[in-house]
């Protein structure tokens, strides 16, 4: 409704637009002789609504940037110069570009963000503390602590035992020869927080084997969630991942890697002023899609040189990828974002139909067909590419001949696991139940042992929910 009133106020019959344009995918598509893209899509759809002819001016890439006597190159030059009306490309509103002339309503918005190559298969020591929160850490630290002060007051005050075997002479803080017994309970703690032996657990008094059971079920459930964690974990491969931008500036301080990005573009101006560390080593490409092509020869030809990290919007990265090859791309969060920035056309300072035009694109934008032709764009690369892969293979089928074979190959599941896990609960348990008779000697705290061995099912049923 809100296209239809537009184009009945506006009639821009056998009138002319000049459109500057620069190759920008998924915005603007400009190979062999091919023009398309979403920015391509709405200036046809705009000229049907208004009536108007569209006359393609290549800025040969230039998108433009403020030189140090105030004017401007490329596209934003032609703009302020009056050589075209309207550019399009993905262009970025940047405080410059708004203060020397005018944007229509943008019609979606985009981060800079980097991509590199696929990162290296390496060692990562912190996922031996990952599966526990720091919580959880400082809790078992506070526990030794604890197992230590029971332990410096049980020498501080001493206490009689009837086996002499399981005492030693010591004089404590005030002189006075007392019986100590020879079962470090702080030890103890250990071994079994480790899952390893220890001998002197039949000299421990009742008190502290009282503790130890408690201790001994609390290690129960720290041993199965940490192994399940930690095994979780390690069953996809660990990358040293170069995902946020505070690592890429630290490579860029160690002379790790080199930034690149495009020429005659606003990123230089971005970077000068705000992040003055990737600026310093900073190159330069004619397009994105050449600095990108660098990264796949680098990643098949020489991988131990140094990195490279390629600036762009995320929307064009991840459309080249789909086109050119794979790379490894920062999820898409706040931590791997340089700018988000809106995208929109800019136009020049006298354009008298802004108001019309801003109609037509939040129409488009509301309607939610701005997101639908991105959308459009990614698929029709993915499949593009998916059709050239199966040809290859159906290429390479055809020269094997009839000498072809084929292995099944039986992958893990979910069921195998539950299994490996039920094996490991119970080899645990008859573990701790051997360990529990140990101590226990079956002379001291029988009905403790037997309430245990009522209470068993019920804990493994817990521990398996």
């Amino acid at each position: 409704m809100a296209s239809s009133s537009s184009s009945s106020l506006l009639n821009l019959q056998n009138q002319t637009l000049r459109i500057g344009i620069n190759n920008d995918p998924p915005y603007t598509i400009m190979d062999n002789n091919r023009l398309a893209g979403i920015d391509l899509t709405m200036i046809k759809l705009i000229s049907m609504q208004f009536n108007f002819t569209i006359n393609l001016v290549d800025c040969d890439g230039i998108f433009g940037s403020k030189l140090t006597n105030k004017t401007w190159t490329g596209m934003i030059g032609k703009l302020i110069n009056n050589e075209i009306d309207i550019g399009i490309g993905g262009i970025m509103m940047t405080y410059e570009r708004f203060n020397s002339l005018n944007f229509l309503y943008p019609y979606t918005s985009d981060q800079l963000t980097f991509a590199t190559i696929f990162p290296k298969t390496g060692i990562n020591f912190n996922l031996l503390i990952q599966p526990f929160s720091t919580q959880v850490w400082l809790c078992l630290l506070l526990s030794l602590i604890l197992f230590i002060i029971f332990q410096e007051l049980k020498i501080y005050f001493g206490y009689d035992d009837d086996d002499d075997d399981s005492l030693i002479i010591m004089t404590n803080r005030t002189g006075k020869k007392i019986n100590y017994h020879r079962a470090n309970i702080v030890w103890v703690a250990i071994s079994l927080l480790l899952s390893q032996p220890y001998q002197q657990l039949k000299h421990m008094k009742n008190l502290e084997k009282f503790c130890i059971i408690i201790w001994i079920m609390t290690s129960i459930v720290i041993h199965i969630l940490y192994g399940v964690s930690l095994f979780a974990t390690l069953t996809i491969p660990t990358r040293i991942a170069i995902d946020s931008v505070e690592k890429l500036m630290k490579n860029c301080q160690q002379n790790k890697i080199i930034v690149i990005a495009q020429q005659h573009t606003s990123i230089e101006e971005i970077f000068l002023e705000t992040f003055p560390t990737l600026y310093d080593c900073m190159e330069y490409s004619d397009d994105d899609e050449q600095a990108l092509n660098r990264l796949i020869i680098q990643m098949n030809h020489e991988p131990n040189s140094i990195q490279y990290a390629v600036i762009s919007y995320r929307k064009t990265i991840e459309y080249h990828q789909n086109v050119i090859g794979r790379f490894y791309i920062p999820p898409d969060n706040q931590e791997s974002s340089i700018l988000m920035t809106w995208i929109s056309f800019p136009v020049r300072n006298d354009f008298q139909y802004i108001k019309y035009f801003d109609k037509i694109i939040l129409s488009y934008r509301s309607a939610g067909l701005i997101k639908h032709w991105l959308d459009q764009k990614q698929t029709n690369a993915r499949m593009v590419i998916k059709q050239i892969n199966h040809d290859d293979d159906h290429h390479q089928n055809d020269n094997h001949g009839d000498g072809d074979y084929s292995i099944d190959i039986i992958r893990t599941s979910s069921v195998h696991l539950q299994i490996l896990f039920k094996m490991y609960l119970a080899f645990t348990t008859i573990s701790i139940m051997m360990c529990i008779v140990e101590i226990l000697k079956f002379k001291n705290f029988f009905h403790i042992f037997t309430i245990f061995i009522i209470m068993l099912p019920s804990i493994i049923r817990d521990l398996q929910l």
